[in-house]
This record gives C-alpha cells, sequence and structure tokens, in this order.
C-alpha cells in the first residue's frame, strides 16, 4: 500500500518503452509510491532526456524500434562518463541467458523479464531509495529496518551491477 511519509526522497526515475501503455503504467505505480517519474517512447527521446537531467534509476525496455535498449544503455554510460550514473535497469520480454549476459555487457544494472510483479518493482524502489539516499549514513539505513543495509551499501560500489545481475 502507498505509503504518504518516507524516510528517504523521492528517487527522480526515468521510464523507456516503447509500448505507451506498459511505459505508462509503471510510471503510473512509481508515482503511487512518490517518486518523480518520466516517460519517453523511444531511444533518442531518453537519451534527450538524459542529457537535461539524469535520473537515479532507467526502466529500459530492450526491444524497442530506432535505438533499441542495448544501444541507449551503452551510450548512457558513455555520456555520463564520470559523473551520476544511473541504475539502468532492463524492463523486457527478452529474457534468455545471452540476452541477460548481452544486457550486462551493455551496461544494465539488472535484467528483469516482463511482466514484471508490481510488489518486486516497490519492494526493489524502496531498497534503492535507501541506497540512493546522499544524506543518510549506511547505519541509518540499518536503523529504518533494512537487515542487509551493510551489503547494499558496500553493492553502491563499482561493483553495483555485478552484484545485483548475481542476486536474481
Amino acid at each position: 500500500m502507498p505509503s504518504s511519509h518516507h524516510p528517504w526522497p523521492p528517487l527522480s526515475v526515468l521510464v523507456v518503452d516503447d509500448s505507451a501503455d506498459t511505459a505508462h503504467s509503471l510510471a503510473d505505480l512509481l508515482r503511487l509510491y512518490g517518486h518523480a517519474v518520466r516517460v519517453e517512447l523511444d531511444g533518442e527521446g531518453a537519451l534527450r532526456s538524459v542529457e537535461r537531467d539524469v535520473p537515479d534509476v532507467v526502466f529500459l525496455d530492450i526491444r524497442m524500434p530506432g535505438l533499441d535498449g542495448f544501444q541507449v544503455a551503452e551510450s548512457l554510460r558513455a555520456r555520463c562518463g564520470g559523473g551520476k550514473q544511473p541504475l539502468v535497469i532492463a524492463v523486457t520480454g527478452a529474457g534468455s541467458e545471452t540476452d541477460r549476459l548481452r544486457s550486462a555487457g551493455a551496461g544494465f544494472d539488472l535484467h528483469l523479464v516482463k511482466p514484471v510483479d508490481p510488489g518486486i518493482l516497490v519492494g526493489m524502489m524502496e531498497r534503492f531509495r535507501r541506497l540512493l539516499a546522499p544524506s543518510i549514513p549506511a547505519a541509518d539505513v540499518d536503523a529504518h529496518g533494512d537487515r542487509d543495509g551493510a551489503e547494499w551499501g558496500a553493492a553502491k560500489s563499482s561493483q553495483f551491477g555485478c552484484w545485483l545481475a548475481r542476486s536474481e
């Protein structure tokens, strides 16, 4: 159930999917839980949006016309360079081991296969919210009930993408 009070600030989220219904449904769910969400329906729009403002999290479909999700993820990683790097999460129908390996190589932090259970998405976003909150020390994350906060704090390092990929 959505809560109006969170000890952690909302995340900025970019949802990219060529299916408007899918993109807006995910955006609506994330907004219910207090996140600031914008939607793009193609890869080119996603890259323009990130140039204006780098989000905390990008949910990115892989199979899109024009620039596909692999190309967008690679470009996001290159464009963000040494600056703020968003968490880039594939939300796709492409679920083979080859697809997962290719997404990791393209710069995705996590690979989810559609349809994704809304409860899993909400729980994942709450953990990301705790992880990415810049003003809350890791010890306070544990104090707010995250039993593995130390593990998530360690995951914030450069190994973050690999850790997430192994945790599935």
